[in-house]
């Protein structure tokens, strides 16, 4: 017997599914995470799991990088640029977040002005040597360094390196035999393409996070093994693939969304399996809200990225927007008066005021129990009692600051937590030149399925889904992962000039790269290359991905690929500029190996209406309302309940609105929509 395990690390719960490769069984299960060591969560989880000696893999969403960037708790990098260049990182960009606000400050860059340093060396833009690294100079800094002894990690970013990179591994290899046991990161591997300021955050970034992921990450598989002997970990990265943990360690960078990334790789999985191309998710845990869009079966992927506005980390990741929107969002009243919603959020610890745990703001969660949408007394399975009356109690409290009645507070908090979501959701899909209307909406992690049924009717979705485990989706999705490795680099080529030769030795080196990644994993065969190319008319600033077929380039391909450009631009905008110069600017190489998918066992067909197996009070529109509570783990294929309703299970609660009505699916999927009959 073998089996695949899923663990996903949250800010509130670590989620967990063990999947049997043979029986195509699946249990799932969570336990609060901990907020000092997120091992501490896992071995929390493993140790109730009573078959640790069957497991063969484990995949794992960690938020070890993303903590230490958000909570500014990496370590003290010393930045190395062309000397001139020492001030990229605090200059930034000319653009601000709030155009007229006169106290705006730039966001503060993840490294100490005292500690950048210019190094003599300088290559021009079309790969030439103007001035040859000063290797002197470079060991005197290393010294500094050195004596200083306050240094944990360095970022070498030297001007033009994606197009000739020898003076950056020079530099590598000096630092690493001045300065033995501190980690380097250099821009050539870690982003090598344009944009000096984008290139010097990003490679900050991973030497920030580096000292905190070589100490952390092989502790954890360490912890794992300790308790699953017979097991391979595999860390999941922001693209949805996996890899082993020296491969994490080397470029942690490459973990920013981790976890969000289950999420999305498990509706792609879903979605396929249901037949639903189209498909916009939000996954609502306790702490936030993670958005992403699934078009055409395929995940969409970006490196516009920025850990906060105006800190870019453009490494190739799943598109996921996070909002602080989640259970534990934290309801309080503004400078005006006004009732909001988030973004703070009380976590697991104090967490919520219904969970007992000492807390004493109301939050969504609260607001959820009070109106009858969760049991008190089945929340995760009945393991937890919630407070109902520490809730209300809280609720109470800013209802008669603002003079509004216990349940009128309630449904209003959920209201503005699901109007930031939409907001969210509309944003993300209109800027892809989609409708929203057009996609169904799948709703998960704890609180999701509460709040989809609401969403779907205000965004005028056809339909809302909630998966199979949605308290552990992001979990599912690692079970389903494949090993991915994304290669990137700017070439700057122009149909006025075009160069074959470089993009082809580019496309190549990229391409071998990739699969050399992959076979250090023992996946060497069956591994597929996509090729993109990022496009633009002369001139322009934004890109078009346009993908490409071809791996060896003659002059007559380029002409083709020109046309397919105009084609791919006409699109998206709804006219092209046919005829006028257009440039190559950034060359990307995918590489996949496709793992095994779970086999998700078929339910088998209702022979009967679906029995409730209690009724209870819940409050919908203006007043409560007596609707059937249904046990989800009863219910079978073709299942139908209309509106208003509730179903329970274990991790969750589906929220089935009056005029609607939820259809359950062969794989155990709720679907829900506008009801056809009164």
């Amino acid at each position: 017997m073998a089996i695949l395990l899923g663990i996903d690390v949250g800010g509130t719960f670590t989620d967990f599914i063990a999947y049997d490769t043979e029986d195509r069984s699946i249990k799932a299960w969570k336990c609060f995470s901990s907020s000092e060591d997120p091992g501490d969560g896992i071995l929390l989880g493993l140790r109730t799991y009573d078959r640790l000696d069957d497991v063969r893999i484990t995949r794992l969403g960690t938020t070890i990088a993303t903590n230490a960037i958000l909570e500014r708790t990496g370590a003290r990098v010393a930045y190395l640029a062309t000397k001139g260049f020492e001030d990229v990182p605090f200059i930034q960009r000319g653009n601000r977040k709030d155009n007229f606000n006169a106290q705006w400050r730039k966001p503060l860059p993840l490294v100490l002005r005292n500690d950048c340093r210019g190094v003599p060396e300088r290559v021009s833009a079309e790969g030439d040597v103007l001035q040859a690294l000063d290797e002197a100079r470079l060991r005197d800094i290393a010294a500094e360094i050195r004596e200083a002894g306050d240094i944990e990690a360095i970022a070498v970013n030297f001007l033009f390196s994606y197009r000739v990179p020898g003076h950056e591994q020079a530099a590598k290899a000096i630092l690493a035999e001045e300065l033995p046991g501190v980690p380097v990161s250099i821009s050539f591997d870690v982003l090598p393409k344009w944009k000096e300021y984008e290139r010097a955050s990003t490679t900050i970034a991973d030497a920030y996070v580096k000292p905190i992921v070589l100490d952390r990450l092989p502790k954890m598989e360490h912890r794992i093994k300790s308790l699953a002997s017979k097991t391979e970990v595999v860390v999941v990265k922001s693209n949805g693939g996996g890899t082993n943990v020296e491969g994490a360690c080397e470029s942690p960078v490459q973990l920013l969304l981790s976890g969000p990334a289950g999420g999305v790789i498990a509706t792609q999985f879903i979605s396929r399996l249901m037949g639903e191309p189209d498909v916009i998710t939000f996954d609502m845990g306790g702490t936030s809200t993670d958005c992403a869009l699934c078009f055409g079966g395929e995940v969409a992927m970006t490196t516009d990225f920025e850990v906060e506005w105006g800190l870019p980390a453009q490494v190739p990741m799943i598109d996921v927007r996070t909002i602080g929107a989640g259970g534990g969002s934290i309801v309080w009243i503004d400078q005006g008066g006004l009732l909001r919603v988030g973004p703070s959020s009380a976590g697991s610890v104090p967490g919520p005021v219904c969970y007992g745990r000492g807390g004493t703001e109301p939050t969504v969660t609260d607001a959820n129990v009070v109106l009858g949408r969760i049991d008190p007394n089945n929340f995760l399975g009945g393991a937890l009692k919630l407070d109902m009356e520490g809730a209300r109690a809280a609720i109470v409290r800013i209802g008669n600051r603002l003079s509004m009645g216990t349940e009128q507070t309630a449904r209003a908090i959920i209201k503005i937590a699901n109007n930031n979501i939409i907001g969210a959701l509309r944003t993300m899909s209109v800027e892809k030149g989609h409708d929203p209307r057009k996609f169904a909406v799948m709703g998960f992690g704890g609180a999701g399925p509460v709040h989809t049924a609401d969403l779907i009717d205000m965004m005028g979705s056809p339909r809302g889904i909630v998966p199979i485990f949605p308290g552990q989706f992001s979990a599912l999705g690692f079970t389903a992962c494949d090993a991915r490795v994304d290669r990137q680099r700017t070439v700057q080529v122009a149909s006025t000039r075009p160069d074959v030769d470089y993009l082809n030795s580019v496309t190549r080196d990229l391409t071998e790269d990739a699969r050399a990644q992959l076979a250090a994993l023992g996946m060497d065969e069956d591994v597929s290359v996509l090729c993109v190319f990022d496009m633009r008319y002369l001139g322009q600033n934004y890109e078009l991905d346009v993908p490409v077929a071809i791996r060896q380039f003659v002059a007559d391909d380029l002409k083709q690929l020109w046309l397919d450009f105009d084609t791919a631009f006409k699109a998206r905008y709804g006219f092209s500029q046919s005829g006028e110069p257009i440039e190559i600017i950034n060359v990307n190489i995918t590489a996949i190996h496709r793992a095994d998918k779970p086999r998700l066992k078929e339910l088998p067909r209702a022979a009967g209406p679906a029995v409730p197996k209690s009724h209870r009070d819940v409050w919908f529109g203006e007043g409560w309302i007596t609707v059937p509570i249904f046990d989800r783990a009863e219910l079978l294929s073709t299942h139908r309940i209309k509106g208003p309703a509730v179903i329970e299970e274990d991790v969750s609660v589906t929220i089935v609105n009056p005029g609607q009505e939820a259809v359950v699916d062969p794989f155990s999927n709720i679907v829900i929509h506008r009801s056809e009959a009164p």
